[in-house]
């Protein structure tokens, strides 16, 4: 069997460049990712700039047979920007040791999505895994397999939902077209920026199902919160803090940056952030402590220049004289894990490309808030 996924956006901007593919060299490997800049949108609804109904897109040709085989006699064409789509494929079997394997907890999942997607209604999560299991119960042999044959397909796919390859090589390609074009009005992308990005599905070349990733849902669905209501007391303290213009912990607010540089696809920039906000967080514990001891600005001054530029030394000697406390002796699992970040990436990003993956990305950002965590705690 072949399966193919189909990523598709439309950018915020225009690429100026020759419609076609282009192959960029990401961490996966060669993308081919396709521009076209001359599609348009067909409207064929009233207001459908607002209602969103009734929109085609393509290109003039294909919109007017659409135009000429439906009758359409009321229409408007607006312009698109920029279209870029790539495509992830894979030959594979399916064999009878592939349903053998699928479990019935598989299949119960696999019907409860099929309810949720044909509407049925259900009280709760435990109401819908009743009916479920009822429905899971009664299948012929035929739909079970079925079921089975739509669970292996779709791992098939999901494993071709190369979302943050797609972005990697889509990015790459903005970033070279600026430098080399001057353009510096166009802009790195994310799954925000682009409101989600389309996902088609093919199986043999037949169209199998469509989706939208979104990265959180308020990307494509402003409408609907990803979090629970504000606590009272929660919202009286954030009118507090504006009303007072009431400082942040700076550690606290270089954290949040760096997740939000995560997000966004800026990793050199996020492991910055979170090694700066450690390497503050130190020097304010040093600075308290000091303090505590009657020593004045200058005597702390002078105190923290001995180890400027030796991290190390302060946070195992001066943070030991300080707060009884060794970061590098005493906990040294997480020492480890922070001085090989700050050796293999922290300190290469300044001075070299290195590129962290995502996954790495996070893992770092995680690390250097645990270490926060518990410099605060000494």
């Amino acid at each position: 069997m072949k399966f193919r996924a189909t990523l598709t956006n439309e950018l915020p901007f225009m690429i100026e460049l020759p419609d076609g593919e282009f192959e960029v060299n990401t961490s996966v490997g060669i993308v081919r990712l396709n521009i076209n800049s001359d599609w348009y949108y067909l409207n064929t609804a009233r207001f459908a700039e607002y209602s969103g109904k009734d929109l085609y897109v393509g290109d003039k040709e294909t919109l007017q047979n659409i135009i000429q085989n439906n009758g359409i006699s009321n229409y408007a064409f607006s312009d698109c920007k920029s279209f870029v789509s790539c495509s992830f494929e894979e030959e594979s079997s399916i064999n009878e040791e592939d349903f053998k394997n699928i479990t019935d907890d598989q299949c119960i999942k696999k019907i409860k999505s099929i309810m949720v997607r044909n509407g049925t209604t259900y009280t709760d999560s435990d109401d819908l895994h009743i009916k479920a299991n009822k429905q899971f119960e009664k299948l012929p042999e035929k739909q079970l397999r079925s079921i089975k044959e739509r669970i292996l397909k779709e791992a098939r796919l999901a494993n071709l939902h190369k979302v943050y390859a797609y972005y990697d090589a889509l990015n790459t390609l903005i970033r070279h077209y600026s430098y080399l074009r001057g353009h510096f009005w166009v802009h790195k992308l994310d799954s925000n920026i682009l409101q989600g990005t389309l996902i088609q599905d093919y199986v043999d070349d037949k169209f199998y199902d469509s989706t939208t990733f979104a990265g959180l849902v308020p990307s494509i669905m402003p409408s609907k919160k990803k979090f629970p209501e504000i606590e009272p007391a929660d919202l009286i303290a954030l009118k507090g803090r504006l009303k007072n213009n009431t400082e942040m912990p700076i550690e606290d607010e270089l954290i949040l940056v760096a997740r939000s540089l995560w997000y966004r696809l800026e990793y050199r920039s996020a492991v910055i952030e979170s090694s700066a906000a450690l390497e503050i967080t130190v020097e304010k514990k040093l600075i308290e402590k000091m303090t505590a001891r009657g020593m004045t600005e200058a005597e702390i001054e002078t105190e923290l220049a001995k180890t400027e530029t030796n991290f190390r030394q302060r946070c195992d000697v001066f943070l030991k004289r300080c707060t009884g406390t060794s970061f590098v002796g005493d906990n040294t699992t997480l020492w480890d894990l922070i001085d090989q970040h700050r050796k293999n990436y922290r300190h290469k990003i300044a001075h070299s490309n290195v590129m962290p993956n995502r996954e790495k990305t996070e893992e770092i950002v995680n690390d250097f808030q645990r270490a926060i965590e518990y410099v605060k705690s000494l």
